[in-house]
């Protein structure tokens, strides 16, 4: 009889343990899911703070089209180290005492900037896309 209660406590606490685990692993999925949320939507920001910019200083409407892809590397190469910490600041500021810290960050940022090429097309098909609509 004893051994049976004792079995039935261990099952109940292996039960336990492994749904706080699920719930833990659910809670940290999420938070990561809208880390990265957050983390597009600065760059985003930044890149069309940046994108206004060159216009405002270069007195232009639009970009030529020719032209887009020799902006986008120069502008990316110039603010790439500056993005990074643009997004560290940010996140430090709104997220507060939810701030995953600098590792956490600068992993993403190193997945996301692991390929610059990627990086600037992206950018390219962005504002090509946004001047079109903006016609």
């Amino acid at each position: 009889k004893n051994i049976k209660l004792l079995y039935f406590k261990i099952l109940s606490i292996s039960i336990y343990l492994r749904l706080c685990l699920n719930n833990i692993i659910n809670i940290y999925f999420k938070q990561m899911v809208k880390l990265e949320h957050t983390i597009k939507d600065l760059i985003t920001f930044y890149i069309k703070e940046n994108y206004n910019k060159y216009l405002k200083d270069n007195n232009l409407t639009q970009i030529d089209n020719d032209k887009i892809y020799d902006v986008i590397s120069e502008l990316y190469d110039n603010k790439k180290t500056h993005i990074k910490e643009f997004l560290k600041s940010s996140l430090k500021e709104l997220l507060k005492d939810e701030y995953p810290g600098d590792l956490v960050v600068n992993n993403i940022c190193f997945e996301i900037f692991q390929d610059d090429n990627l990086c600037k097309n992206r950018v390219y098909n962005e504002i090509k896309l946004h001047q079109e609509k903006n016609l």
